[in-house]
């Protein structure tokens, strides 16, 4: 039997076979896969129309976002929240102090200035007057430029002897003048030297005469002493002088005591 090579294959068959035999095997087995293979791709499922469905599924639900979005997500979870209690602030203490409005201070009166009710003043030896200040700062303070003439205390003007001078006042910021004239009475004393013994007494205002105001004075109490209203007592041995003013003029009785 004669053998002849496929030029296809190279396989050697019997040149009984008009064909390759080995090459009419491999075309019959490529079409039944190519037969296999058609009606695999016919029985696959296609792609496209699901992927159609899920683009017009996300659409509808992307405008169904866009249009109730707000309120669909507005109570989104609120079933699953528990209610808290609300929070209550303790109030905090302010540290600053409160501003307390203090009251307007009152405006002080307007001070008037000071007035002295007389600027001049005649008295008899023995006479004595007030003088009167007013308004200004109402703290005065009152001198007088001879004190043997007229002495002043708050205003009260005392005669000491005759002749004229001034008292002053001041409230500290004005000073006020009153002239002052003493007049001198004439003093006279009945009896001006007088004897009594130790323990006695006697009334030396009854002998004197010259005006109804007399001031008495001892010039030694260890021999005689002299009352306000003129009593001298004999106190001890020996001689001594009581002065008796009438706040203008002076005089002394001279007393003994034995």
């Amino acid at each position: 039997m004669s053998m002849y090579k496929c030029p296809v294959c190279g396989e050697l068959f019997s040149t009984s076979y008009k064909k390759c035999p080995f090459c009419e095997e491999d075309d019959l087995l490529m079409d039944r896969r190519k037969t296999t293979s058609r009606r695999s791709r016919r029985n696959e499922p296609r792609a496209v129309g699901p992927l159609l469905i899920v683009i017009f599924l996300m659409l509808v639900a992307l405008v169904v976002f866009l249009v109730k979005g707000d309120s669909l997500f507005k109570n989104w979870g609120k079933d699953d929240q528990v209610d808290e209690p609300p929070v209550i602030e303790e109030p905090v203490e302010d540290e600053t102090p409160p501003v307390v409005d203090e009251p307007e201070p009152e405006p002080e009166p307007e001070k008037k200035p000071m007035v002295l009710d007389k600027t001049t003043v005649e008295l008899n030896g023995g006479e004595s007057i007030t003088l009167v200040a007013s308004e200004g700062s109402g703290d005065y303070a009152w001198t007088s430029d001879d004190e043997s003439i007229v002495k002043v205390e708050d205003g009260v003007l005392t005669t000491v002897g005759g002749g004229t001078t001034t008292v002053i006042v001041s409230d500290g910021e004005t000073e006020l003048t009153c002239t002052v004239t003493v007049h001198v009475v004439e003093l006279t004393i009945k009896n001006p030297d007088v004897s009594i013994a130790v323990g006695d007494s006697f009334n030396l205002k009854t002998r004197c005469s010259g005006g109804d105001n007399f001031t008495f004075k001892s010039e030694n109490e260890s021999i005689a002493t002299v009352s306000e209203d003129g009593v001298v007592t004999a106190v001890g041995k020996g001689k001594v002088n009581v002065l008796v003013s009438n706040g203008g003029d002076t005089k002394g009785c001279i007393v003994r005591v034995k």
